[in-house]
């Protein structure tokens, strides 16, 4: 953990140390008085938290719940960042933000009820061009479904990984792996 120490009188910053433990914090930089570590309002979320009371240094950990829901938000985010940000199909990388996601439902729709509206150009992620056949309409909304369900798993995965998880393992979690390709 990081912890910015400052003069608590005067709000001047001490230093900036890097510990594992409490205790290796005391002894690197707490000389009893006039210094306290940075409480954690304006804090990056890896950084240490702690304060003084009656003469000694309290940590502010956060609950394990809190860290549960931190490390969900975290994941959640992670989920969207993949799911909107595109899919491979047929040698193409297609757009999966929502409202590409509407297009594609419309072009398979639209392949059912009017097959000679087909072939289409289509706005590819990288901004080229490719055309889409009435017979390319239904493999690739499938193609999407199976990108947005693969993400969808994967989250379910880290949702009930972090439910049972222990603190220790917590410390450790990594939401940006276990994620489909």
């Amino acid at each position: 953990m990081r912890a910015l120490v400052y003069n608590v009188a005067t709000g001047a910053p001490r230093c900036v140390v890097t510990v594992h433990t409490l205790e290796e914090l005391v002894a690197a930089v707490w000389d009893g008085e006039d210094h306290l570590f940075m409480d954690g309002r304006d804090a990056p979320a890896d950084w240490a938290a702690v304060r003084v009371q009656d003469g000694e240094l309290v940590a502010l950990l956060p609950s394990l719940e809190d860290v549960r829901t931190q490390l969900l938000e975290a994941a959640k985010a992670e989920r969207d960042r993949r799911v909107f940000g595109g899919f491979a199909w047929d040698g193409s990388v297609f757009d999966s933000d929502q409202t590409s996601q509407a297009r594609i439902l419309g072009c398979y729709v639209s392949s059912q009820a009017s097959p000679e509206s087909f072939p289409r150009q289509w706005r590819l992620a990288d901004n080229s061009w490719r055309s889409v056949s009435v017979g390319d309409a239904e493999p690739l909304f499938l193609a999407l479904g199976a990108h947005l369900q693969s993400h969808f798993d994967a989250f379910a995965a880290h949702e009930s990984a972090i439910s049972a998880a222990s603190a220790e393992v917590l410390d450790a979690y990594d939401v940006a792996t276990g994620w489909p390709g």
